[in-house]
């Protein structure tokens, strides 16, 4: 249980806050929106095992990202991924474009 006011934790069966006399709810409501993300699409990278390197030196980074396959890996759910002529891509915030840009060159010598 959780004071609204104060934000101080109680244990269960505790019903009103000690300090400040309101009654404790279970989660406090997020005070902040979520900040709007605007998404940059990077690449194609080709594969899936180049796309899993470039994930993991973005995510040691703090780089956030997501891929996506082509047609076949993301619709159908066939692992072209590492077949020739296969492509992935990189999604990352417009701010951490030039970051990761040098990365994936630097990963696939492009």
């Amino acid at each position: 249980m959780i004071c609204p006011e104060c934000k101080s934790e109680y244990q269960d069966g505790i019903e009103i806050c000690v300090d400040c006399g309101v009654s404790l709810v279970f989660n406090l409501p997020i005070d902040k929106p979520l900040k709007e993300i605007s998404w940059v699409k990077l690449g194609p990278v080709s594969g899936n095992i180049f796309a899993d390197m470039i994930a993991d030196v973005l995510s040691q980074n703090k780089i956030p990202h997501y891929l996506k396959a082509d047609f076949l890996t993301s619709a159908l759910g066939i692992q072209t991924g590492n077949m020739i002529g296969s492509r992935v891509f990189v999604f990352v915030p417009e701010e951490f474009q030039e970051k990761t840009n040098k990365i994936i060159e630097e990963i696939s010598g492009n």
